[in-house]
């Protein structure tokens, strides 16, 4: 067919870029002899015949000299560069890469790599990692997904599955006189369908980023020993509420204090946190030990604050971490999974 007239022959290409950050720190590196030389971005660059997406962000990330895992889309972007003659659509990625060190691996291609904070970027970025922040600073986010699945040295904290409908019965059912004093739905769940239902319930949580309920499982059995969860999160602020509860017939055993600890990194390692709080009771000491072994901080007791158990209102006592406290540093050790 012959060209139309006035036909433009350039064409567009497809990148993808891989956003890996580890605390409050994401990892950038300067361009050189590309598109962009002299500016910084993520990690990132063209899409090879037959490559996948996915494949394609893992193998550029890895040019930092880093072993870069589990890749989740986070974003697309419409990049146009007048001035050099250069139109790509990027696929954003972000990637796991919990350890080593970055380096300068692909120095054709790259002049220099580090870790930068979000609130401290460089101010020369490369345009479509500045048009992916705009669009996600317009969302009131750079809202990377939760990992869904976490692993501890004993645990496994992770979403939860149609499947574990009966073990989230059988816990709540061998463990209601224990859980009644503070979390009264419990008598909400009489059976399996219900417990069906609350599961239908916390998938739709995750897919609208309104609330991030999870399981907690014996690493070693596969057992549900308890639930966990990251819940009325403020993506101004980035700010996430942390709640428990657990079986009667594990506690004493340290497992909470894990899970919550590995919720809690992950709060601020994957999805940028700012400030996690943990409320309960006051005489539920039991509850309050978790968060003071993590390292938060007590800050109030909000007197006849809530309606929990009780026709009347009761008090609430709040404990926070917040970004740069010390006690992030001594969360435990975890690694992401899909």
């Amino acid at each position: 067919m012959p060209d139309a007239p006035g036909r433009d022959d350039r064409w567009v290409g497809v990148g993808v870029g891989a956003v890996i950050t580890r605390g409050e720190q994401v990892l950038l590196l300067q361009r050189a002899n590309v598109h962009g030389a002299g500016t910084w971005s993520t990690p990132g660059g063209h899409v090879e015949f037959g490559e996948s997406l996915e494949d394609a962000a893992v193998r550029e990330a890895r040019e930092t000299g880093l072993h870069v895992t589990n890749p989740r889309l986070v974003g697309i972007t419409n990049d146009v560069m007048e001035a050099e003659g250069a139109h790509y659509v990027t696929v954003w990625f972000a990637c796991d890469a919990p350890e080593g060190a970055a380096r300068v691996a692909a120095s054709y291609e790259m002049s220099d790599v580090g870790w930068f904070s979000w609130r401290d970027l460089p101010e020369a970025l490369f345009a479509p990692f500045r048009n992916f922040l705009d669009e996600h600073r317009s969302k009131h986010a750079r809202s990377l997904d939760p990992a869904p699945r976490i692993d501890t040295e004993r645990l496994v904290v992770r979403r939860y599955e149609w499947t574990d409908a009966r073990a989230f019965f059988g816990a709540i059912d061998g463990s209601r006189a224990f859980l009644r004093p503070w979390l009264p739905w419990v008598d909400d769940h009489v059976s399996v369908d219900r417990a069906t239902h609350m599961i239908s319930r916390s998938r739709a949580g995750w897919e609208r980023r309104s609330d991030f309920a999870v399981g907690i499982f014996d690493r070693a059995t596969g057992e549900l020993l308890g639930g966990s969860g990251l819940h009325n999160p403020n993506w101004d602020v980035r700010s996430f509420e942390v709640g428990y509860w657990m079986r009667a017939d594990v506690e004493g055993r340290g497992i909470m204090t894990e899970a919550v600890g590995a919720l809690t990194r992950m709060a601020f390692e994957v999805l940028g946190a700012t400030r996690v709080e943990a409320r309960m009771h006051p005489e539920n000491e039991r509850s309050q030990g978790v968060p003071r072994r993590l390292g938060f901080t007590r800050e109030a007791q909000l007197r006849r604050s809530v309606l929990i158990a009780s026709p009347e209102p009761r008090d609430q006592v709040v404990w926070s971490l917040v970004k740069g406290d010390d006690g992030i540093a001594d969360l435990p050790a975890v690694r992401y999974g899909a």
